[in-house]
């Protein structure tokens, strides 16, 4: 596991997601993914999924900075601010977060997102 593999697939996921590309985002998240959104609440891979699929989910807009990868072994975490625009069941989604992303290699040279979170980034505490 190199950190130039985890950029390339935090690459492919961002164009998954801003494409809808549920596919790819199949291909990405592991079966048994947790992640904590913004709110506190669990997400699962099949509910992730689920909102591309249903539209109730849909990002105009994703930019990154501050990316930061840690790899141990065959795990990586990646942390980044991300910029994002778009909605959730027709109400709209705008604002910075803090993104946590825990990798593990599956197979060879091949990647999923185990676990994650999200937080919101306040202008001032």
């Amino acid at each position: 596991m190199t950190e130039k593999e985890i950029l390339t697939n935090e690459a492919i996921l961002l164009t998954a997601m801003k494409e809808n590309n549920t596919h790819l985002l199949d291909q990405l998240l592991h079966d048994h993914l947790l992640f904590t959104d913004p709110t506190g609440q669990t997400i699962t891979k099949s509910m992730e999924i689920g909102a591309y699929i249903s539209g109730n989910l849909h990002i105009e807009h994703l930019e990154t900075k501050d990316q930061q990868i840690s790899i141990f072994t065959d795990t990586a975490i990646v942390t980044v601010t991300v910029e994002v625009r778009g909605s959730f069941m027709n109400r709209p989604i705008e604002g910075k977060f803090r993104y946590l992303r825990v990798w593990q290699e599956t197979g060879v040279h091949e990647y999923k997102i185990i676990g994650g979170s999200c937080i919101p980034i306040l202008s001032s505490f």
